[in-house]
């Protein structure tokens, strides 16, 4: 090959390199862009998320298979007219009226069923409360039941300034702090956080931790008050004795072993051992951090992400007692002590 052939073929493999090295550069020029893109669109999504459907609007679905959730029967082929966001007629799709110009789904092959309320939740006082929120609405759930609030959270839903989206499930209720051995040891003091709950707006009052004297007494003003009493069933509290006393709803199986006493073979050894260890009152500094919620937010994620760490007084030093050690009931200790021997809500 001659020296010019050399040096032209030279030119033109350069050429190439220096145009695959500007692809290779748009390529990650583009993609940079894109993934911005995507970075700006999620954190914006998170403070001003988009909904995909205007809940006011008119709407027709069409050809959906419409579902009674009280005995299970399905109707296929319906249309349902929304008007201003809420469902004016359902017909069978062959005898349903034209609706002008409404915007028209075709929903061949899905199911319509009444929206569905997640009872138990703990996203509006999240960071990633929008990001949760939607979510849920996205699968189904148009109502919540927020299990922690605080005056701060309150405070904002009676001025209107409580962040509700369009595109997040509707706020059905939300109790004030949460009562635990911080703020309501005593009966007194429960019987206060109930009064100051009731002024701030409260829909009802949760206990997440409290001695038996204290979750009567609470449960009975809060009766005299008018706001539903629900929350976690206490160590030593007889779950029929709480129901009697106006419990509205028990929220898992605890804190410790509550439930599962009543059902175990030794139900009177344990009793007697719980009352034998009573909660004590906490250390003062633990009140006022808990006033704070985004502190509380803060320390209870961080023991959800560390569970070996853990928070005690001597409330919680439960490890001595027989029944607690090896045999059937081991289990149920380890339940105890994660429960009582963390400091979480």
């Amino acid at each position: 090959m001659s020296s010019i052939a050399q040096y032209s073929l030279g030119r033109f493999r350069n050429r190439i390199g220096e145009c695959k090295q500007r692809e290779q550069r748009l390529r990650f020029a583009i993609l940079g862009a894109a993934f911005v893109a995507t970075l700006a669109t999620g954190c914006s999504a998170r403070k001003t998320p988009t909904p995909l459907v205007d809940p006011g609007r008119d709407l027709v679905l069409r050809n959906v298979t419409a579902v009674d959730t009280h005995d299970g029967h399905l109707s296929p082929d319906m249309t349902v007219y929304i008007n201003a966001g809420k469902i004016a007629s359902i017909d069978k799709a062959q005898s349903a009226p034209q609706y002008g110009a409404t915007p028209v789904v075709d929903a061949q092959g899905r199911f319509l069923v009444p929206g569905f309320v997640d009872g138990h939740t703990h996203i509006i006082d999240s960071p990633y409360a929008t990001n949760y929120e939607a979510l849920m609405l996205a699968n189904g759930a148009t109502g919540i039941r927020q299990m922690s609030g605080g005056a701060e959270l309150l405070q904002q839903r009676r001025e209107g300034r409580l962040f509700q989206s369009i595109s997040a499930p509707k706020l059905l209720a939300m109790p004030g702090r949460v009562l635990e051995t911080t703020n309501s040891f005593s009966a007194k003091e429960g019987i206060a956080e109930v009064d100051r709950q009731k002024a701030e707006g409260a829909d009802f009052i949760k206990v997440a931790l409290a001695q038996p004297q204290t979750f009567f007494a609470v449960g009975a003003e809060a009766g005299k008050v008018g706001l539903n009493f629900e929350g976690h069933l206490q160590m030593g509290v007889d779950p029929v004795r709480a129901v009697n006393a106006g419990y509205r709803s028990i929220e898992h199986l605890g804190p410790g072993i509550t439930i599962l006493t009543d059902c175990s073979t030794q139900e009177a050894a344990l009793k007697q051992e719980i009352a034998a260890h009573p909660l004590k009152r906490p250390p003062p500094f633990l009140n006022s951090w808990c006033r704070c919620s985004s502190a509380r937010s803060r320390l209870t994620h961080f023991l959800g992400k560390c569970p070996s760490i853990t928070i005690r007084y001597p409330a919680c030093n439960a490890s001595s007692t027989p029944l607690m050690k090896g045999n059937a009931e081991a289990s149920l200790r380890l339940s105890r002590r994660a429960v009582l021997g963390r400091f979480r809500r």
